[in-house]
């Protein structure tokens, strides 16, 4: 699995926050290389029906798709980060 957290904003809004801390390769001449098989799709699962949107990101490509009305599947790029608002539907 990946490194995960969830928080509360303002006005009691909520979210979670997913990290790719893969693929990234360092080198001193090329600086960053970042590996997009390390790619990752993982699935998140709420406790109630859940509206979800991104509200922030890093660059790579970033998807999200609905899995049933409770859960997730969504694609966080190597050595990238995905934010994620959830609201209950």
């Amino acid at each position: 699995g990946l490194p995960w957290g969830v928080s509360t904003g303002e006005n009691g809004r909520k979210f979670v926050t997913i990290f790719n801390n893969e693929g990234n390769e360092r080198d001193l001449d090329q600086g960053n290389i970042i590996h997009s098989e390390a790619d990752r799709t993982v699935r998140v699962d709420f406790l109630e029906p859940t509206d979800v949107k991104i509200v922030a990101q890093s660059a790579g490509e970033i998807s999200i798709a609905e899995c049933t009305k409770m859960s997730y599947s969504v694609k966080v790029p190597a050595a990238g980060f995905v934010v994620l608002e959830y609201s209950a539907k």
